[in-house]
């Protein structure tokens, strides 16, 4: 029977198969520089903090600030966007986001920056969730796999482009270079955003729920700044202690509010779906293990091998490379073989790649690591589509504003766990094996050792010509620490292998969508919902 759904206005440019690519490929550039926005900042700290004489607290807040906001904001922006028009959000934080960079890249003092990357968290949140609400809302189910797949592959090709980017114009210009050229990226997906994209919304159905946004603001919020700073602080910070208790409060009580609330903003009887639980837990998975990589890997590089940082973001394309021709097949393993062979196989080779990484990883070969890293993206590039698609289809056409949040947020706080536990793990794997080494009585260059390989490496270089046997205690501390931080994401990943292999539903009938309203087209016309009997395929 025909069905109704969400299509732009007769005569726009996103009718047809080719107005279904344009529409993907816009999404997937938004999402890609929201993600790049992300990580343009860590490549730029040094010369931002040079540059505007930043202390150590302000130039922690000018990375942390960004993805703070972020996650704090995903649920209750995922609402907006599903109650007033996917399209009506995604523009207004790309417009938010356009000023807040340029705004940046000029700004004249560090509190200036922290508080304009605050702003761009806050287009970013508004955005975010409305890029894959599009896809889903727009593409019947049986036709989205492909442009679901390619928006998972965007979120990783963005952060990588990100430290491309950033390396290559704080290298060559200046550190706001970067800046000027994201915000005229993300004018340029608005203004095709505005032309080409259709509205799609369900106010009747949609539920935004003041209490519990407000809940899920101050739980996430203090959260991800807890594990964001921990490894930075330590566990016994009372910044670090503060956040986990106030977070831990937020979210129990946001957790108690929505099983009551009658129109709840999230209903968490959804994660009593096993493809929805399960699916969220491995994209969370998935993505503090990737973070945990990236956030070793510039370390690496920097400490031990003396790399900028282009020449470090150069090194990734060999790895990366092993994204693009695996994700779009994740999608289509699964209608074959079913989600959970899929989705366990994944899981099984990012173990196996991130185990050897910690097998060869000290080896000094550059390609013996780049393979094992390409294999652990390989899972990561299998999974990331199906996994996506399981978290939108347990939600109602209404909620894929909230849906697309949830696969956000679920993003974001692995990458902010991802740091939290990796790190952790590979700071008590350094100091352990430093401490070994040096013994009790290492004087102050000892104790600049044992903090971390970047103060080592500092307190080391006034040494001269004797610094040698302490920079190779560094090096052979760093090793340590690395392998113990790749275990600790092995075992993680592993026991996520295992959780699919054994819990998820072994078949999954892909659901009927209910009608979606459709709304002005992008010329702004007269509200329309066209009755078709199908999507045509996507062609990209």
């Amino acid at each position: 029977m025909p069905r109704k759904i969400a299509v732009a206005a007769r005569g726009s440019a996103a009718d047809g198969p080719k107005g279904n690519a344009v529409i993907v490929l816009i999404m997937c550039a938004a999402v890609g520089l929201i993600i790049a926005n992300m990580v343009i900042p860590t490549i730029a700290i040094p010369e931002i903090g040079r540059s505007l004489r930043a202390s150590q607290s302000q130039v922690q807040w000018i990375g942390d600030v960004y993805p703070l906001v972020l996650a704090g904001l995903l649920l209750p922006a995922g609402a907006l966007a599903d109650r007033f028009g996917r399209k009506r959000g995604l523009i207004c934080g790309l417009a938010i986001l356009a000023v807040s960079l340029a705004w940046s890249a000029y700004t004249p003092s560090a509190d200036q920056l922290i508080l304009s990357r605050t702003f761009a968290g806050v287009g970013a949140a508004l955005a975010f969730p409305a890029t894959l609400a599009t896809i889903t809302s727009t593409f019947d189910a049986s036709k989205r796999g492909g442009a679901v797949g390619l928006w998972a592959l965007s979120t990783i090709v963005g952060g990588f482009v990100g430290f491309l980017m950033g390396g290559a114009l704080t290298q060559y210009f200046w550190w706001g270079a970067s800046f000027v050229a994201c915000a005229v990226l993300v004018l340029a997906c608005l203004i095709v955003t505005v032309l080409i994209v259709p509205e799609t919304r369900d106010p009747a159905h949609a539920n935004f729920d003041p209490v519990g946004a407000t809940l899920s603001c101050a739980g996430i919020g203090a959260f991800v700044l807890a594990v964001t700073e921990e490894p930075l602080r330590g566990w016994s910070d009372d910044l670090t202690v503060g956040g986990l208790v106030v977070g831990t409060i937020g979210l129990v009580a946001f957790i108690a509010w929505e099983l009551r609330a009658p129109r709840p903003l999230l209903d968490l009887r959804h994660f009593r779906d096993r493809s929805f639980g399960i699916a969220s837990l491995t994209i969370f998975v998935m993505f503090m293990c990737d973070l945990g990589v990236f956030f070793l890997y510039f370390q690496y590089d920097a400490d031990v091998l003396g790399y900028g940082p282009l020449k470090s973001a150069i090194r990734f394309i060999p790895a990366c490379a092993a994204l693009l021709p695996i994700a779009p097949l994740g999608p289509v393993a699964a209608r074959r073989f079913g989600r959970r062979l899929v989705l366990s196989t994944a899981m099984t080779i990012c173990a196996v790649g991130y185990f050897l990484t910690a097998v060869v990883g000290d080896d000094g070969s550059y390609w013996a690591f780049t393979v094992c890293l390409g294999v652990f993206w390989a899972g990561v590039a299998l999974a990331m589509g199906p996994a996506t698609e399981a978290i939108i289809e347990a939600l109602p056409p209404a909620e894929q504003g909230v849906a697309s949040a949830v696969n956000d947020l679920a993003r974001e706080l692995g990458a902010a766990v991802g740091i939290a536990v990796i790190g952790s793990a590979f700071n008590a794997g350094y100091r352990s094996r430093v401490s070994h080494l040096l013994g009790p009585r290492s004087g102050s260059i000892g104790a600049a050792i044992k903090n971390s390989p970047t103060t080592g490496l500092q307190a080391v270089a006034r040494l001269g010509a004797g610094s040698q046997p302490r920079i190779a205690v560094i090096h052979e501390g760093f090793f340590a620490g690395f392998r113990a931080a790749m275990l600790t994401g092995t075992v993680a990943l592993v026991a996520v292998a295992i959780c699919v292999a054994l819990r998820y539903p072994s078949s999954r009938r892909v659901p009927a969508l209910s009608p979606v309203e459709n709304h002005a087209g992008p010329g702004g016309g007269t509200e329309e919902c066209l009755s078709v009997p199908h999507v045509p395929d996507l062609h990209v």
